[in-house]
């Protein structure tokens, strides 16, 4: 990384910091060019550039996941959330909410299920120059028309997954020529310490695009979801960043399951790559959920 380069990551790195500090707080955008020592129009642009989001969707995205987080986890009133998040009226904040989650608060609160929070961007310390950005999401359950290939997986001493995973990329793009792939990594069925790595796609192909190929049936399930913004060559390190820091200082615990890579169209010059982690809530938060829901209902 060069020095411009560098010099560019600390001042991103600092505004936001101070969004993700400041949350509750009325966050203006001269302050934040202030704090980049950058003007409001270049702040704008690099902050897209690298995010694929503007600053004001950013910090609107993380209110509204606070919020989600508080209608799930407190007994909160919706009005006193929605003060809270920066919104003048409670209407206002359902509009938003809704907007940005597909259901109303009070919908959302009743599913007691963390799906579409998001994470403030984070920078692995010491590492590389790659931002990550993390949500929960929950999963319909799919089909994946494709194939696979049995790999060690790229941590694995043996890792044969250079020689074997492109081949497998470049052959089914070849036969699903301009539709849509991603990866789905079958972690719970490993095979003598090999994984199935499959390729494919979960749209509805036209007549003719299925033959030869397999089915995978996925099922639904709460996954953590890392996007990785930057060069594909760190796609790995932030993986084991995601599994080994991220998930540990977390609620939740990972378990066996489907990873999936799904690969994003972007208009930024930095690939956008989302790895999705089946998860699970830690056993004792799962408990004082539960009796703060039973709390809930005596009243």
């Amino acid at each position: 990384m060069g020095i411009r380069e560098e010099q560019q990551n600390q001042r991103l790195n600092h505004v936001l910091h101070y969004i993700e500090h400041n949350l509750n707080r009325h966050l203006d955008l001269t302050k934040l060019a202030e704090i980049s020592g950058w003007s409001r129009w270049q702040l704008q642009r690099v902050f897209n550039a690298t995010t694929g989001l503007s600053v004001a969707q950013y910090v609107r995205e993380l209110r509204l996941s606070q919020s989600a987080t508080q209608l799930i986890s407190s007994n909160e009133r919706h009005l006193d959330i929605a003060i809270n998040a920066g919104f003048d009226s409670e209407a206002s904040f359902s509009r938003a909410f809704k907007q940005h989650f597909h259901c109303t608060p009070r919908q959302y609160r009743k599913t007691r299920q963390p799906s579409g929070i998001r994470f403030p961007l984070t920078q692995a310390p010491q590492t590389h120059p790659v931002r990550h950005s993390i949500r929960i999401e929950q999963r319909a359950a799919f089909t994946l028309l494709g194939d696979y290939c049995e790999t060690y997986g790229v941590f694995s001493i043996k890792s044969d997954f250079a020689e074997k995973v492109p081949p497998l990329w470049q052959a089914i793009n070849q036969q699903l020529p301009d539709i849509p792939l991603l990866a789905v990594i079958d972690v719970a069925n490993p095979i003598e310490g090999r994984l199935r790595y499959w390729v494919g796609s979960e749209h509805h192909l036209p007549e003719g695009n299925s033959q030869s190929l397999k089915t995978l049936n996925v099922p639904q399930q709460l996954y953590a979801v890392v996007t990785h913004i930057g060069d594909l060559k760190h796609l790995h390190q932030t993986i084991a960043w995601f599994i080994t820091h991220w998930l540990r200082q977390s609620p939740y615990e990972a378990f066996r399951g489907f990873d999936i890579e799904q690969y994003l169209p972007t208009n930024t010059p930095a690939h956008h790559v989302e790895y999705w982690i089946p998860i699970r809530e830690i056993r004792e938060i799962r408990e004082i959920r539960e009796i703060r829901e039973i709390e809930v209902n005596d009243t």
